[in-house]
């Protein structure tokens, strides 16, 4: 089977194509992994993202990547300046 048609211009658009399917899929997996890692404030809220990404794969993933940072837990960052220990 032939992939690629030389006749015409169609290549372009072929490879055009293929890289936003392989980009597209690659901000997928990025979502996906990242809301497996990551604690969120409330338990119920990692089930209902890896939900949404999915069921609804491009809509979930652009949703997941837009609107996560505002439900994630923030780390603090203490520094203990005045300890001793090196």
């Amino acid at each position: 089977m032939d992939f690629f048609v030389q006749e015409t211009n169609l290549w372009i658009w072929q490879g055009m194509s293929m890289m936003l399917g392989f980009s597209l899929f690659a901000f997928w997996v990025y979502a996906l992994v990242d809301v497996l890692q990551s604690e969120f404030r409330f338990p119920h809220e990692k089930l209902i993202w890896v939900l949404i990404i999915l069921v609804l794969p491009p809509i979930g993933t652009f949703l997941y990547l837009t609107n996560s940072r505002t439900s994630k837990k923030r780390r603090k960052f203490e520094p203990d300046f005045l300890s001793n220990r090196i």
